[in-house]
């Protein structure tokens, strides 16, 4: 159980690197435009300001500006969150199939239980560390449509973040973010497990 762990830590937090950047560009795209008034008559639309083009060029963009630090910021929010988080996640999944096994092969763990056990692992993933997503996301989204930002650091952002909403800001889009997990992992999980097992099948018939 601990190598499960561990296996999925230490892939959380490769996937970081690369994940990190490709969040803030997401982040920066979805937000360029908020706020502008729109005009819901065909004739009189305003056209919206677009600052960035295509992820690539929002990076570049972001690159000219700030250096690599800019492109990598909130680098480290996102490995506090996907390293324990996807740790947990393939930990808690093994721990449910087996639980629902009851001590016997995993491969027993009906549909069912599959979805129930990818559902909760994935519940439980994000539940562990929710409050750095939460940051990590108003951090990466300092600065959007202009050039002064507002955060001096990830801690300053959370700080300022209790300071003027309370303790609430951490819990804030939790319970649609629990039911987005749920769904989508137990889907997922059942899916992959269910892929594993005819195709272990079909590799144990061929050693017969």
């Amino acid at each position: 159980m601990t190598s499960h762990f561990i296996a999925g830590t230490v892939a959380g937090v490769v996937q970081s690197l690369a994940l990190s950047p490709i969040e803030l560009a997401k982040t920066l795209m979805q937000l360029q435009g908020q706020g502008e008034a729109r005009k819901k008559f065909l004739l009189f639309k305003k056209k919206t300001t677009t600052e960035y083009k295509n992820p690539l060029d929002c990076l570049l963009k972001v690159f000219s500006r700030y250096g690599f630090r800019g492109i990598f910021r909130g680098l480290w929010l996102t490995i506090l969150r996907e390293g324990p988080g996807t740790g947990v996640y393939f930990w808690s999944y093994e721990a449910i199939c087996r639980v629902l096994a009851g001590g016997q092969n995993t491969r027993r763990v009906s549909t069912a239980g599959l979805l129930l056990a990818g559902g909760v692992s994935g519940m439980l993933s994000w539940a562990v560390t929710y409050p750095a997503d939460v940051i990590k996301s108003r951090y990466q989204a300092d600065g959007a449509g202009s050039k002064k930002l507002v955060y001096k650091g990830m801690l300053d952002c959370a700080v300022q973040s209790y300071k003027i909403e309370g303790i609430q800001v951490f819990g804030l889009g939790f319970v649609s973010t629990m039911t987005r997990a749920f769904v989508v992992n137990a889907v997922m999980l059942t899916v992959v497990t269910w892929f594993l097992r005819l195709t272990r099948k079909d590799e144990v018939s061929e050693n017969m």
